[in-house]
């Protein structure tokens, strides 16, 4: 950072080149207590908007494992029948069975009690012994498919009147079975990661939020350039990539002060600024009035806050 004289109107971008990005002196970095460790940050930016959620996350809002489970039991159910229904898988019989029902009537009642064997599993038995080690959970995901697996094997055997009553039938539909469940398996487990990664990276962001919770803006603490109330608005300041943005937000300025009162990324300079330490370029004074330079933008810094600043 350099402390100087220079020209220029408070607010206004400043044009000059040649600046030269320091860090601040110890005694400075000692008053806001900024470590290398708080101050380290590699998770971009991200940018959330408001969307209408769907019925089944309305259902079970706040619990993404929820979510997943249902997920889960209706991928379970639609991947069976459409194996079987669109591609004819198991070498399934295309006429009308034993038991007197149509192609169509079999594949919608192996998914639909495919679906009900995930759904006892994962909304009843999973909850009821619920399990933290990885082993344990693998255990419980491979009874799972074993249970599925044995009620697609049974309902097989009723509509064809238990004429593949025998192990190596058994054996035979449960390696076909558990290819098949590969697919709503690898799905779910993307989303997890997904969910898990976003997740991971919220937690290590600033959260700004409207009023009214409908506009969230999520940013990195090394992409945060500083707040400046608008009115009723604030305007947020950050870089996506390199490039300076800005993102109106419905709120007040105190409020966001209050939420981050003590953060190391969040001083307040001026009644109408809040800026991130870390990303001052320069501070200087013209006819005895100090300024700060945040990504090419002048911003006034008030007497009263000199002294958080200036050694």
């Amino acid at each position: 950072m350099i402390i100087g004289e220079t020209p220029g109107s408070f607010g206004e971008p400043f044009n000059a080149t040649g600046l030269v990005h320091s860090c601040f002196p110890e005694e400075v970095v000692a008053r806001f207590k900024i470590t290398q460790s708080n101050a380290s940050f590699t998770e971009p930016y991200l940018l959330l908007k408001s969307k209408r959620r769907s019925h089944l996350i309305k259902q079970f809002p706040g619990k993404p494992e929820n979510t997943a489970a249902w997920m889960r039991t209706i991928l379970a159910g639609l991947t069976l029948f459409y194996v079987l229904y669109v591609f004819k898988g198991y070498n399934i019989q295309q006429g009308v069975s034993y038991s007197g029902h149509t192609l169509l009537t079999r594949c919608v009642l192996f998914g639909l009690a495919n679906a009900l064997v995930f759904y006892l599993f994962e909304f009843h038995l999973l909850r009821a012994y619920p399990v933290t080690t990885a082993p344990g959970k693998l255990a419980w995901r491979l009874a799972e498919l074993l249970a599925g697996g044995s009620i697609t094997f049974l309902l097989f055997n009723y509509f064809w009147s238990w004429s593949e009553w025998f192990w190596p039938a058994y054996t035979r539909l449960m390696a076909e079975y558990l290819l098949v469940m590969v697919i709503p398996t690898f799905i779910v487990s993307g989303y997890t990661f997904l969910r898990t990664k976003k997740s991971r990276t919220q937690a290590s962001s600033l959260k700004f939020v409207s009023e009214n919770g409908k506009d969230i803006l999520h940013i990195s603490p090394k992409d945060f350039l500083f707040v400046k109330a608008a009115g009723n608005y604030v305007e947020v300041h950050f870089l996506s990539g390199e490039v300076p943005q800005m993102r109106l937000i419905r709120n007040s300025l105190k409020k966001i002060e209050d939420t981050y009162r003590g953060h190391q990324h969040f001083v307040r300079c001026h009644r109408s600024y809040i800026v991130n330490p870390a990303k001052i370029d320069k501070i200087y004074k013209r006819k005895g009035k100090a300024a700060l330079l945040i990504a090419r933008i002048t911003i006034p810094l008030a007497a009263a806050y000199e002294t958080h600043f200036l050694p």
